[in-house]
């Protein structure tokens, strides 16, 4: 996950947790919070979706959101099976019995879908970090049915892009253990990429939710509600109820506003999705992924999985010694 490092096959194998990036955006721009991740013991798995990310010419196309959640199961599956994981270099690294999905935005929507949703849910997914993100409405599915994992949703009360109502019928409508993160005159994308107001506040409270649920830690759980209070910056709400307990490898206010939903069209499975996900990044070195050619500093590969003509990406953040 850093410059030059090596990952620690001795520590393995480690949580994993799938991030999809918002519309028109690079997993990139979320570098320093996959990294504080990685840091802290997660492999991280950043998506570039084939036709929302900035590269797609002419435009990006956002009704490949209705794909997306097939893509992002597909990801966690290749990067959890033993054989694609030894093509990919990742062999050893990632507990298939620990495994998160996290988004911002269409990728928080996205994650929601693979967490939540009857329509696309992924059984194997023990928790979800939504940032920003919405419920949308997919054809024939439901949300938060029994047995649903823990949810952080993190909400900036001055987001113009998702308003903070989304956000709060999420919180609302989800089983416990649930979480919810409020930061107070936040915008929809810096506070998961550049503030050094609000950036510091969500790695921290990620962290510990990843922690107290992935790694089965009190301490982690205890420290959440502080770690998210910050007088005029950050406030914290739960319910954790007698909802799903945490595992490891053995075994605050309201938000205001109207509750929301956005609709979406029929959903297809993306096409083609024959690829080993993605190469590994130890540091600043990578190694090629499927067919893709070796990528560049933080560790990128290319894993073509063919949604709707085009080819879904990984970058692979990797704990280091």
């Amino acid at each position: 996950a850093y410059e030059n490092a090596q990952a620690n096959l001795s520590k393995g194998p480690y949580p994993l947790v799938v991030f999809g990036p918002g519309y028109d955006q690079y997993p990139s721009v979320y570098d320093p919070l996959l990294v504080s991740w990685a840091k802290a013991g997660y492999v991280v798995a950043g998506i570039t979706f084939p036709l929302t990310n900035p590269g797609v010419s002419p435009s990006p196309n956002e009704a490949d959101l209705a794909n997306q959640p097939q893509d992002m199961v597909f990801v966690a599956n290749e990067l959890t099976s033993t054989a694609n994981a030894v093509g990919a270099g990742l062999k050893g690294l990632v507990d298939p019995n620990r495994i998160a999905v996290a988004g911002h935005s269409d990728g928080g929507d996205t994650a929601m879908a693979v967490a939540y949703d009857t329509c696309c849910r992924d059984s194997a997914i023990k928790l979800a970090i939504i940032l920003s993100g919405a419920e949308l409405n997919y054809p024939g599915g439901s949300y938060f049915p029994a047995g649903s994992p823990p949810l952080l949703a993190v909400q900036g009360t001055s987001d113009t892009i998702n308003g903070p109502w989304f956000t709060n019928e999420i919180y609302s409508a989800a089983l416990t253990p649930k979480y919810m993160l409020s930061l107070t005159g936040a915008d929809h994308l810096s506070p998961y990429s550049t503030s050094p107001t609000y950036l510091p506040v969500v790695e921290k409270v990620t962290t510990d939710f990843l922690n107290g649920y992935l790694n089965a830690s009190p301490q982690a759980l205890s420290a959440i509600i502080g770690d998210g209070t910050v007088a005029g910056v950050a406030q914290m709400q739960s319910d954790v109820g007698s909802g799903a307990s945490p595992t490891s490898s053995d075994s605050s206010g309201n938000q205001g506003g109207n509750g929301g939903s956005q609709s979406i069209g029929s959903t297809t499975p993306s096409g083609g999705q024959t690829g080993s996900s993605a190469g590994s990044g130890s540091g600043g070195t990578s190694s090629s992924g499927g067919t893709g050619s070796s990528g560049s500093s933080g560790g990128t590969g290319s894993a073509p999985s063919g949604s709707q003509g085009g080819s879904t990406t990984t970058t692979v953040y990797i704990p280091s010694t």
